[in-house]
């Protein structure tokens, strides 16, 4: 049996109260006092305490009034979305992408840094600072340093988002790195971590196409392949901190199958990731196979996108095996989860056009019981502001969180 609330837990109840409030405002976008308490079952007296308490912190604000049926209109309330900012932040192996958001998921300024390659730790986390300074000095229409309210970050690999240590990215190269502990020392501001696709999708449950979805799973591809999963309005990360490594799912248990960056062979990443569709094209010149690559010191995934747009066999061809094994790894996610969604995103999808159809046609013909039919495939137009929403979000979650 649970345990029962005593009178000492009065400041427990009272913060539970005031949860629930103001995530009845934020969901409801604009709604009354009255509307709260008969949304929430809380008397009317608690709901107007803890609207004033709200507005005193300034979270919340009195914005027009609703309809009536007789005397006074009831005044309508919403979040002001504007009480503070969040620096969301995601890692790339060549670059940090980074933005100052608002309470919305709305993207004020983005600054985006090259860094060297291979990745080195020192000069990493010496451009990561500068970055962060230049967000949190930045000054528009009256935002001030004490107004942000936390940095979210997302990168690849398995991370321990309680402690806020990244335990090992195969991307970066970082193990048992204290990210959070550095920077918080750092800048004085609570620091969030989580792997990227994570917060890709937490970033669609609150803002995206994924807000009135409660079973989804978001996809991401490009150079890397994962996951984020989304069950019952929640994210789920897995005992270990290790689900959604979709990319190093086996497909293929062959000796001969492409080398994986996780350092296994017949992971779907070693089939269909970017890096593992330039290497097919590469070696399929080197057997002879004609494109009009053939001769380039470097093939890169935009050159291949350029060429596959210009007709190229080759390349159409490695963008159709990528679809292929694509497809099959999303039949098995669609028969271990029957998601209502999966939405599809990461700076692959640029290639959708070539990429997509080939992984519905698998889909369709290896999914059981008809779930093909029944769960929609969302593809996504690749935007950074996507990353840096999704890693804000893990700030702007915690701002909104019921206190349980």
């Amino acid at each position: 049996m649970g345990k029962r609330l005593t009178i000492g837990d009065n400041d427990l109840i009272k913060n539970l109260n005031l949860g629930i409030v103001l995530d009845t405002i934020r969901t409801e976008g604009a709604v009354s006092r009255a509307g709260i308490s008969k949304l929430t079952g809380l008397s009317k007296s608690t709901c107007s305490l803890m609207v004033e308490k709200l507005l005193r912190s300034g979270l919340i604000i009195e914005k027009g009034k609703d309809h009536s049926s007789g005397g006074r209109k009831p005044v309508l309330l919403q979040i002001n979305y504007e009480a503070g900012r969040t620096v969301g932040i995601k890692f790339m192996a060549d670059r940090i992408i980074a933005a100052l958001v608002d309470l919305n998921g709305n993207a004020v300024k983005i600054i985006e840094k090259p860094v060297p390659f291979p990745v080195d730790q020192k000069e990493y986390f010496a451009s990561l600072e500068d970055v962060i300074s230049n967000l949190l000095d930045f000054q528009q229409n009256g935002v001030e340093r004490r107004k942000v309210l936390g940095i979210g970050i997302g990168m690849s690999g398995l991370i321990d988002s309680e402690e806020g240590v990244s335990l090992q990215s195969s991307i970066l190269h970082w193990d048992n790195i204290p990210i959070k502990r550095i920077l918080e020392a750092r800048f004085q501001i609570p620091v969030y971590l989580e792997n990227d696709v994570n917060t890709f999708a937490l970033g669609e449950k609150w803002f995206g196409f994924g807000k009135e979805i409660e079973n989804f799973i978001c996809v991401t591809i490009g150079k890397g392949i994962g996951i984020g999963i989304i069950i019952d309005g929640k994210l789920y990360r897995g005992s270990h901190h290790g689900a959604g490594e979709f990319g190093h799912m086996k497909i293929s248990s062959d000796e001969d199958a492409p080398l994986c960056s996780c350092g296994h062979r017949g992971c779907i990443e070693g089939f269909a990731s970017d890096p593992a569709i330039c290497r097919y094209v590469e070696q399929s010149i080197t057997e002879g196979k004609e494109s009009i690559l053939k001769g380039e010191k470097a093939i890169t995934i935009s050159k291949v996108l350029n060429a596959a747009r210009k007709g190229d066999t080759l390349c159409l061809e490695a963008f159709k095996r990528a679809g292929y094994y694509l497809g099959y790894g999303l039949s098995n996610l669609i028969n271990l989860f029957d998601p209502d969604t999966i939405i599809i995103g990461g700076e692959g999808t640029a290639a959708g056009e070539f990429i997509f159809p080939e992984m519905e046609s698998v889909i369709h013909t290896t999914s059981i019981y008809g779930l093909d039919t029944k769960v929609k495939i969302l593809p996504l137009y690749y935007e950074d502001n996507l990353w840096v929403r999704g890693a804000a979000t893990l700030v702007i979650r915690e701002i909104f969180k019921i206190p349980f």
